[in-house]
């Protein structure tokens, strides 16, 4: 089950504008591989807008994924990765746009992280 963390400057992204599904949607697309085939429903989303500690270094908005570390996924990461950039690009132009700022662009990077890792579900 990937993790995206999405973080962003409220002043330069409107976070109304984020559409989950489709963040969750790129991210499944671009990490299925042959060990695991995934849907957006496999995808955590965390929205987080950026707090007065944060030091972004000019950044409007980080996009973290968190995945499994898998043989096919780890031999062509750059490519997947760039995958969800450009997936996310028109996500983050169009919350951007919500609120109305035009012209000046924003920067913002994809950081995709492979790791071994188990998932346990359960109840208590």
């Amino acid at each position: 089950m990937p993790q995206v963390t999405v973080g962003y400057n409220p002043d330069h992204i409107a976070s109304h504008a984020f559409p989950k599904d489709s963040i969750a949607e790129v991210v499944a697309k671009a990490l299925s591989c042959s060990e695991c085939t995934l849907v957006k429903e496999d995808v955590e989303i965390k929205i987080k807008q950026f707090g007065p500690l944060d030091e972004m270094r000019g950044f409007s908005a980080t996009v973290i994924v968190r995945a499994n570390d898998y043989p096919s996924r780890r031999e062509n990461l750059r490519e997947r990765n760039n995958q969800i950039k450009e997936g996310i690009f028109p996500i983050l132009r169009a919350a951007r746009l919500a609120l109305e700022i035009e012209g000046t662009s924003r920067k913002a990077f994809v950081w995709t992280r492979l790791a071994p890792g188990e998932f346990a579900e359960f109840e208590f």
